[in-house]
This record gives C-alpha cells, structure tokens and sequence, in this order.
C-alpha cells in the first residue's frame, strides 16, 4: 500500500533495491551488494546471523560468495510492501538462494522483511 502522498516512483525504487540485490549476488559481487545498504544498516540473516554496517555486510558475502554460496544464486517474489510514511517503506518478500534450476513460488522458503 502506497500512502496518497508517497509517489509511486518510490515503490519501484524499493523494488530496484531488491532487484540490484539479487542481481549483485548472482554475481557474487560483495560490494555491489553492500552498496544496497546505507552506511549505518543492519542485516539479520534468516539463520539468526546479524551484520552491523555497510562494511561488516559486504565483508561478510564476500566470505559467504567464496564459501558455500559461490555460484548461487537468489530468487525471491515480492508479499507485501507498506509506506509507513512517505519516505519509510517495509518490505516482504520469500525467496531462496539456489544453485541449478530457479524455483518455483511454492519453493520459496525464507521470508524476508526489509525496511529500505
């Protein structure tokens, strides 16, 4: 739900977030990655894994990209998105990370909440 005053552009903005996201990983590029978040962002993993800062989320998929997830790749589909304000957006989504064959919807194990 977008509110009155929030323009629709920024909607399509978060979802280019998104999108930039997967798109660094399939890449396995950490620092694209990390440039998705602002300086001061934090990222919990679904796993419980907390990562504090731009600089300490790109460090950690660069080791993660090297490690057991070189060569993965991220599917996801968006559940919901509210503005909370007109500049503050809360994000659902479910995806996966794979290697091989994307996915289907129903695959989709974690669901993820960002707040862009």
């Amino acid at each position: 739900m977008i509110p009155a005053d929030a323009d629709r552009r920024d909607g399509k903005a978060v979802c280019a977030t998104l999108d930039a996201l997967a798109d660094a990983w399939e890449r396995c590029d950490a620092e694209a990655y990390g440039r998705q978040f602002t300086e001061d962002g934090t990222y919990t993993t679904y796993i419980g894994s907390h990562y504090e800062g731009r600089a300490d989320i790109t460090a950690s998929h660069r080791a993660l990209f090297k490690g057991f997830l070189k060569d993965s790749k991220l599917a996801a589909r968006y559940l919901d998105m509210r503005f909370l304000t007109k500049d503050v957006a809360v994000l659902t989504s479910r995806g996966a990370d794979y290697t091989g064959d994307k996915p289907g919807a129903d695959e989709l194990s974690k669901v993820t909440t960002f707040a862009p």
